[in-house]
């Protein structure tokens, strides 16, 4: 199979060096491909007012898919929040805590009509730490939720609680902007254990669904090479990619140089992609908008749904 190059220069002539990337040996993947991400306990978060059309579907799709139980939550204002509204504090309370009961109820019917084993619970308080919960006491793997406002003022804020959950969780999390079932499916691969991972998944979502699967690697531009050092590099890259195994005839390879956000952008367009698949490390805080800044950017900026792999670990209070 021939993969697919895109950058400003052809790659140059010659021989095809023999070392392999310090962050491509086949060491270093082995143990993410020995457990590949495989969800089996899926929190939806539903929002109160109206749920998320594209992260029910996806919570149905996904669990459909693996088989999967699938937990919906909604999150209600707590009546101690409302006082602002004086006299009408109680009556907003109930009829938030009655829409969400609601909107919960039908999410539930839509999961279970899907054959799906389903979980649920309404929870009153803030939306993040109220799903982080639930998530971390259902052991879940997989966190999935839209990408809208959840309702309230104080919950509106561009991005709060996607924000929230993505940076803060354990499980991965899937931010759903698309409809599914995955069309083309693009999964960026930065050579690390958890990049494999993601990968690995990707792909097999992708062959489940009978489409297409894209493999993206992408190489920084550097101040101090130019064009026919960065053409090695890229060489260097599919050797290494060839000796993982990785260069299968239903696996289409994607090299390109440049900023890698931009360029995984820019690389789901072309594709049409509906969905992107990638690890990240949510250190959460100020230090994400420096480490796993790459996913952050694509988890903002991208039109197509996003799952971002995470390694499990236990969450601080």
């Amino acid at each position: 199979m021939t993969p697919r190059f895109t950058q400003e220069a052809p790659l140059a002539a010659g021989p095809r060096p023999m070392a392999l990337p310090t962050y491509l040996r086949v060491e270093d993947v082995r143990p993410a491909r020995q457990h590949p991400f495989i969800p089996r306990r899926i929190v939806v978060a539903i929002e109160p007012i109206h749920a998320s059309r594209e992260a029910l579907a996806w919570a149905a799709e996904l669990g459909r898919r693996f088989q999967a139980r699938v937990f919906p939550i909604t999150v209600s204002t707590p009546r101690d929040r409302l006082v602002m509204y004086g006299d009408g504090a109680d009556s907003l309370f109930l009829k938030e805590e009655d829409a969400a009961r609601r909107v919960l109820n039908d999410t539930v019917a839509v999961l279970e009509r899907a054959g799906l084993k389903v979980g649920f619970r309404l929870a009153a308080g803030s939306a993040v730490p109220e799903i982080l919960r639930f998530a971390d006491e259902e052991s879940a793997d997989l966190i999935i939720l839209g990408s809208h406002g959840w309702g309230m003022p104080e919950r509106a804020l561009l991005g709060s609680t996607a924000d929230g959950i993505k940076n803060r969780a354990s499980a991965s999390v899937l931010i759903a902007r698309t409809m599914p079932p995955a069309k083309d499916v693009l999964t960026p691969y930065d050579g690390s254990p958890l990049g494999a991972g993601a990968t690995g998944f990707g792909h097999r979502l992708a062959h489940m669904s009978k489409t297409r699967s894209h493999l993206l690697h992408v190489v920084p531009p550097s101040p101090f090479a130019g064009k026919a050092s960065e053409s090695r590099t890229l060489q260097e890259h599919v050797r290494a990619l060839k000796l993982l195994g990785w260069m299968r005839p239903d696996l289409r390879l994607d090299l390109r140089i440049g900023r890698p956000a931009d360029v995984i952008l820019r690389a789901a367009r072309e594709h049409g992609a509906n969905l992107i698949v990638m690890g990240s490390r949510g250190l959460g805080g100020v230090r994400s908008l420096v480490a796993g800044g790459v996913s952050n950017q694509v988890a903002h900026r991208a039109a197509a749904s996003v799952l971002l792999r995470k390694a499990r670990r236990r969450r601080r209070a």
